[in-house]
């Protein structure tokens, strides 16, 4: 149950990442603040990934974050392969 938990914190903090860009989530004081606080305080990414997200401005230095991170890497890679045909949700569940 624990590993659902955290698999599930980590797929909010990414979504929360880029559901804010273009809102005013994304502007710098912003994201320090407001958006730091929306971060789930478990999961695999949680804390040295999602202190690194609450930084990220796109989508390219999100990719560059999940990188760093194995399991989540592959997910933004099809996720990026799949253009506008595959969102992050349908790269979740693949």
């Amino acid at each position: 149950m624990g590993d659902i938990l955290k698999v599930r914190a980590d797929t909010n903090a990414i979504n929360i990442t880029l559901n804010s860009f273009g809102t005013p989530l994304n502007e710098p004081a912003m994201r320090a603040s407001d958006r730091a606080r929306l971060y789930p305080s478990l999961g695999h990414l949680y804390p040295a990934g999602t202190a690194m997200l609450v930084n990220v401005s796109d989508e390219d230095e999100l990719g560059r974050v999940l990188e760093l991170f194995p399991q989540h890497s592959a997910i933004w890679n099809v996720h990026a392969a799949g253009g506008a045909d595959k969102s992050i949700d349908d790269a979740f569940y693949e």
